[in-house]
């Protein structure tokens, strides 16, 4: 759904032009609603930082995992670069890349110690490895190869002893699950500018009004205001392919509500606005791709 209005300037700086379309909701996650509301530089600054913390999150790599099945497709744009890890029966943490282009022959694993000094390869890796100990310990050809056929054709959990001390062992990859990074946490800068970017939505150019300059000193420059206040709630487990806005004016405020993936919650009040408007929710399924926006 795009929403075809001509803002006068950039709602974050107020002084350049707004250039491309622009997804109000991440399209990295799905979101359809489309605005020109940014110029070049605030959409490269502030956007970009806030959607690569977003699509780093546990709170979304959760929710993905959860409908990789409904949205095969998004489930694998997002997922494109993620790391993933398992213990194997040893006690060593596994770590396995599922890149796109690691997924042209399969998924890799990632160098890495594992438990009682022992080093972690990927079969194709441990191959080159093979090779350069027995040109190290000066093997003839026919020995070479013979070792190089056997580790070829070893069966998983057997080891298979090497000369100058060195054993190789193919383990299966365990069960995996993404490696999730808490210290990427999603700015609270990113539900407020979500926020603000429907608001702008709805009062057109009276958002560019000095009144909202605290809001956008807050969502550029992380200047503290009370003229924001962001809620984060998570509101079970039950994710579903949909992402939902809600808009309340209530006295001299306005909520606005952002469900993603139905359950993750993010609840942005601005203060001290005057902005009668009747009660609107806009709502998109991921799966069928329909958008539909209502007045309450």
């Amino acid at each position: 759904m795009k929403f075809n209005y001509a803002f006068e300037k950039c709602i974050l700086c107020k002084t350049n032009p707004p250039e491309n379309w622009e997804h109000i909701i991440p399209e990295s996650i799905g979101g359809n609603l489309q605005a020109r509301l940014l110029c070049i530089s605030c959409n490269s600054t502030s956007g970009s930082k806030f959607i690569g913390d977003l699509t780093q999150s546990d709170a979304i790599r959760f929710a993905m995992e959860y409908l990789r099945n409904d949205l095969p497709i998004l489930y694998s744009r997002l997922m494109d670069k993620a790391t993933y890890i398992g213990n194997a029966a040893d006690g060593s943490l596994v770590r396995v890349s599922k890149s796109r282009k690691s997924r042209k022959t399969g998924q890799s694993v990632l160098h890495s110690n594992g438990a009682d000094g022992s080093r972690i390869l990927d079969t194709k890796e441990a191959h080159k490895v093979l090779a350069k100990l027995l040109a190290k310990n000066k093997m003839s050809l026919d020995q070479a190869d013979r070792l190089q056929k056997a580790f070829g054709d070893l069966e998983e959990d057997i080891p298979l002893d090497i000369p100058g001390g060195y054993t190789f062992v193919k383990h299966p990859i365990p069960k995996l699950h993404p490696e999730l990074k808490p210290e990427k946490k999603i700015d609270d800068r990113f539900p407020a500018l979500i926020a603000f970017e429907f608001l702008a939505i709805l009062c057109g150019n009276q958002i560019l009004n000095e009144g909202f300059d605290p809001v956008r000193e807050y969502i550029r420059n992380d200047t503290a205001t009370n003229r924001v206040i962001v809620g984060q709630f998570i509101g079970g487990k039950k994710y579903d392919t949909a992402h939902a806005i809600i808009f309340e004016p209530i006295d001299s405020t306005v909520r606005v509500t952002i469900r993603l993936f139905r359950w993750i919650t993010y609840v942005v009040t601005f203060t001290n606005v005057n902005f009668q408007r009747q009660r609107c929710i806009y709502f998109e399924d991921l799966k069928s791709n329909e958008s539909i926006f209502n007045e309450l």
